[in-house]
């Protein structure tokens, strides 16, 4: 019995161990991290320059540079804390988004920051600025977790389910709260991440299930294979 289950954990863990190296690897891993370096540079070129840059942030109605940070803000943040924050959640969520294709990461990505940013000018608190990957972050968590809800394959709902284990958390980000923490970029994110991962599943195609004759780790894309899909 000992033997059994020995074999089993060694096993499980060898499957976990083979998903990881296949998860991190080749262009995810290569564009997680050059993204994750840019914003660890620009944190430490803020933080040398106190906080200079995080004027560059998102500040809700001012116009023009108030709105001209919709487009830079998700690469400030305005410490060592913060962009540490970011930086776990942003590779591994990221990474699971690739894994429904690189053209499907990158239009959500470019999408919510833009949008959420935009919602963030719009009704975010007067006075304030807002800076930081957050709301891309939280876009992520919503898609995963909506992607899973709609599709009901088992690989997506495991996925899911270790999400919200590790980043649940993160949920309590979006209710009003502590006066330096963008709430509504949190919010905003998150919204729009279910936003896609519904809009994907029901009107792009991407519900597996509706397609068994393909196999579940292979799914092409539309305009052609560009990355790894499931």
């Amino acid at each position: 019995m000992k033997s059994f289950a020995k074999q089993s954990c060694l096993k499980l863990f060898d499957l976990l161990w083979n998903f990881l190296k296949y998860l991190f690897s080749g262009e995810r891993l290569r564009i997680l991290l050059v993204l994750t370096i840019t914003f660890w540079v620009i944190t430490i070129i803020n933080i040398v320059t106190g906080g200079k840059l995080t004027d560059f942030g998102i500040q809700p109605r001012d116009f023009p540079f108030g709105f001209l940070g919709i487009f830079i803000a998700p690469f400030i943040h305005t410490s060592l804390s913060h962009v540490l924050a970011n930086t776990v959640p942003f590779i591994c969520l990221g990474a699971l988004v690739m894994l429904r294709g690189m053209k499907v990461w990158l239009f959500m990505s470019i999408t919510v920051a833009i949008s959420s940013g935009f919602l963030v000018w719009m009704i975010g608190r007067s006075n304030t600025k807002h800076v930081g990957a957050s709301a891309i972050v939280f876009s992520y968590l919503g898609y995963l977790c909506t992607v899973a809800f709609i599709e009901r394959h088992w690989k997506s709902v495991l996925i899911a389910i270790v999400v919200v284990f590790l980043y649940g958390g993160m949920l309590f980000g979006i209710f009003p709260g502590d006066d330096r923490t963008s709430w509504e970029g949190h919010l905003t994110g998150l919204g729009l991440g279910v936003a896609s991962g519904y809009l994907h599943m029901n009107y792009f195609d991407g519900m597996v299930i509706e397609r068994p004759d393909i196999k579940y780790d292979s799914i092409p894309q539309q305009d052609g294979p560009v990355g790894d899909s499931i």
